[in-house]
């Protein structure tokens, strides 16, 4: 029993942070990711290619940020690029202002690493040179190689659930029902009763569900997502996923056409170890079930 509580500490605990999406660089310094565009394109189009990822165009915060990128666009042979800056006007009392802002975000520049005379003009967009980590202005219909920033997100499970780091999905143990009135159970909480691709998942799902007493019967097993149209060879899981690892306990799957739905053996039972698989009908009502579903995606500010 120590060790189910230990798990469920951990788990419950461990709200997992994405390090990047595929191919981006986390930031040094803040809670973002950049990732480095694979062809040229306009500033407005280099924004809008940043926000179908979920970011903006690059604003860029200090003397650390603009090295750090500068470090990463030289290993990509870039001789410059589009970073967020663009001159806009803005109204006050004394009439119309041109200022530089970080159009993505819509924020003023606090930083700038301008070169020499630049910027030149109170219009065009901002570019870095790729060589030395200057800014200069460039028409912003000039087409560039870009970098978007994308805030980091936490996988977060709803309150009770735990989340499993090793597939990313989040879990919750109910109690009582037979195999139909859980799976319902579970797609009225946006889940699906639970599938199973490894022995890691299954010694989790087990871990979460036991009892800690030897099981006297079959039906105080634990419901799983698996079901059958009632030839025993050949069984699918109710969320769709491939059928790609099984457990069964010897000599389970048996009873065709009677028992169509799956279960596990989170305690010993009779003569079957922990873990273990069995068939079960549909309709019998066991002890508990587990439901499994993605995380929310939460930004980090």
């Amino acid at each position: 029993m120590l060790k189910f509580f230990i798990l469920i500490i951990i788990c419950v605990t461990q709200i997992e942070c994405n390090n990047c999406p595929s191919g981006a660089v986390k930031s040094e310094t803040n809670n973002v990711c950049y990732t480095f565009s694979t062809k040229a394109a306009t500033f407005v189009q280099a924004q809008v290619s940043c926000s179908e990822q979920g970011g903006n165009l690059v604003d860029v915060d200090s003397q650390k940020t603009n090295m750090f990128l500068i470090a990463n666009t030289a290993k990509r042979n870039w001789e410059n690029f589009w970073i967020g800056g663009n001159a806009t006007q803005i109204y006050n009392d004394d009439g119309v202002m041109k200022v530089w802002i970080w159009e993505g975000v819509r924020k003023l520049m606090d930083y700038n690493n301008w070169g020499p005379n630049e910027p030149v003009n109170k219009k065009g967009c901002a570019a870095v040179n790729a060589t030395d980590g200057t800014w200069f202005v460039e028409d912003c219909g000039a087409e560039k190689n870009y970098v978007c920033s994308i805030p980091m997100k936490m996988d977060v499970c709803d309150d009770q659930w735990i989340y499993f780091s090793l597939t990313g999905f989040c879990y919750k143990v109910y109690y009582h029902s037979d195999w139909t009135a859980a799976e319902s159970a579970c797609l009225a909480q946006g889940a699906h009763l639970v599938s199973v691709h490894s022995k890691q998942e299954n010694d989790f799902v087990q871990d979460i569900s036991r009892c800690g007493i030897n099981l006297y019967d079959w039906d105080k097993g634990t419901i799983v997502g698996l079901f059958s149209n009632g030839d025993i060879s050949k069984w699918s899981w109710s969320d769709g996923t491939p059928f790609d690892y099984f457990y069964w306990a010897g000599p389970e799957p048996n009873n065709p056409g009677g028992e169509n739905c799956g279960s596990i053996f989170t305690d010993p039972e009779d003569n079957s170890a922990a873990g273990y698989w069995n068939n079960v009908p549909c309709d019998a009502p066991l002890r508990n079930y587990i439901c499994k579903k993605l995380p929310k995606k939460v930004k980090i500010i």
